[in-house]
């Protein structure tokens, strides 16, 4: 059984997390103003209990953040796990698998290059699914090229040296 770990994101959860910022705290100051203007003696435990949702909720999406994905694969499947839920994907069921580079926007810290894995699974919808990792800046030819030693590059070269009809290769990516 081969296992690579990666920093698989579905989801960019620090501009969720910043964008929600700026929702629950005006709400949690709104709520507090409230209790600011009142002479009850539980004002300061009021006060307290407004930013327990700012604490989990930044807490959350900075946990979120640094999880990271498993991905096992053998000659009949893959499993991926991420948060303790796991997907099985089976190569038969793969009609074709393909590689891109792009950058994410990370809000204040600028972009992050991002290597991205796509399946196409022969199903009805010929739904898609998407492994991505981190990627230097520096890696980005090397990637392009095919050189160069990175976990995503290991499960797509299994795939290409053993069903290459469904290797689909590097693809150009569109703009995001």
């Amino acid at each position: 059984m081969n296992r690579i770990t990666i920093n698989n994101h579905q989801v960019n959860y620090t501009l969720i997390g910043i964008f929600g910022t700026f929702i629950i705290v005006p709400l949690c100051l709104l709520g507090m103003a409230a209790y600011a203007e009142s002479d009850s003696p539980g004002t300061a435990t009021a006060v307290l209990i407004v930013f327990v949702p700012i604490l989990l909720y930044a807490g959350a999406f900075g946990l979120l953040d640094t999880a990271k994905t498993c991905v096992e694969w053998d000659a009949e499947k893959m499993c991926i796990t991420y948060l303790k839920c796991t997907r099985t994907i089976r190569f038969d069921d793969i009609k074709q698998v393909s590689y891109t580079v792009y950058s994410e926007n990370r809000g204040r810290a600028g972009k992050q290059q991002r290597l991205e894995l796509m399946f196409v699974l022969d199903n009805a919808d010929n739904e898609e699914y998407f492994l991505n990792d981190k990627l230097d800046d520096d890696d980005i030819g090397k990637v392009i090229s095919g050189s160069g030693s990175f976990p995503l590059m290991k499960l797509y070269s299994f795939v290409a040296d053993n069903w290459t009809e469904k290797a689909g290769g590097y693809q150009k990516s569109d703009s995001r």
